[in-house]
């Protein structure tokens, strides 16, 4: 049995059906619905968070393969929930000849933005309810703006779940990207910050300092004050505009 008593079901029989030869389709007239009771009618001896987690934890021993690493880094107190023997799974999957995650991905899931393993974190970079957002792909619409040189400034807006165009990573060369494009300064005497093709120059190198992002070359910081987009300011303790989190962290903060 993969899953004790609740939880991790549907991303299971989701990996399980495409992995190994089925597939699952949307009915968009269904009426087919699951009611949460206010209350669960049986007991989790292990708490239901840690069952929950038990069960995520046996789905990727199983499923997720050279991709396990992202689960144990988004969600690292899994390594201390033991999953119980998962050997049967496994000896199932290889009769059945499953592929493997890296083709879901590819193929099924090809929207799937997947980290690399030089990046410290990733997702929306955010300031409460605020994100950095880029350019859309194809090119921007009339509302984005864009400089005399054709170089496009990053907006700060309402977040917004699965936003493609709030979606960022953090490389451990110190470059923010969204896509192929990164965050770049190209003049201290031009505030402005734009997206232009990376190319691992200075003028794409940021420095993690607490929650501040500082620009390598100019030493300002990223800042959000400013009704005209994102900009670099002079770097202050505890400015809130100066203060950026990623969804998602996968190394701890580095700090100077």
């Amino acid at each position: 049995m993969m899953a004790l008593i609740s939880g991790g079901q549907k991303t299971l029989m989701s990996f399980k059906a495409w992995q190994c030869g089925g597939s699952v389709e949307v009915a968009p007239c269904s009426r087919v619905g699951h009611v949460f009771r206010k209350k669960h009618p049986y007991t989790f001896p292990d708490g239901n968070a840690n069952t929950y987690l038990k069960n995520s934890r046996r789905v990727a021993e199983v499923w997720l393969d050279e991709f396990i690493h992202f689960f144990y880094e988004t969600r690292p107190s899994a390594l201390q929930i033991p999953y119980g023997d998962i050997g049967d799974r496994k000896e199932l999957r290889s009769r059945l000849k499953c592929r493997g995650f890296g083709w879901y991905q590819k193929t099924i899931y090809p929207e799937l933005a997947t980290p690399s393993r030089h990046e410290l974190a990733y997702g929306q970079l955010r300031q409460r309810n605020l994100c950095l957002q880029g350019p859309d792909s194809p090119p921007p619409d009339q509302k984005q703006q864009q400089s005399q040189e054709g170089e496009q400034q990053v907006e700060v807006t309402t977040c917004v779940a699965e936003r493609v165009t709030q979606e960022w990573s953090l490389s451990q060369d110190g470059a923010v990207a969204h896509g192929n494009l990164c965050l770049s300064v190209l003049s201290p005497r031009d505030a402005r910050v734009h997206v232009l093709p990376c190319h691992a120059g200075p003028k794409q190198r940021w420095i993690r300092q607490g929650r501040r992002l500082q620009h390598g070359a100019s030493g300002l910081c990223l800042d959000s004050a400013s009704d005209y987009g994102a900009l670099v300011q002079p770097c202050r303790n505890n400015l809130l505009s100066q203060q950026w989190d990623f969804s998602v962290e996968l190394q701890a903060l580095t700090t100077l």
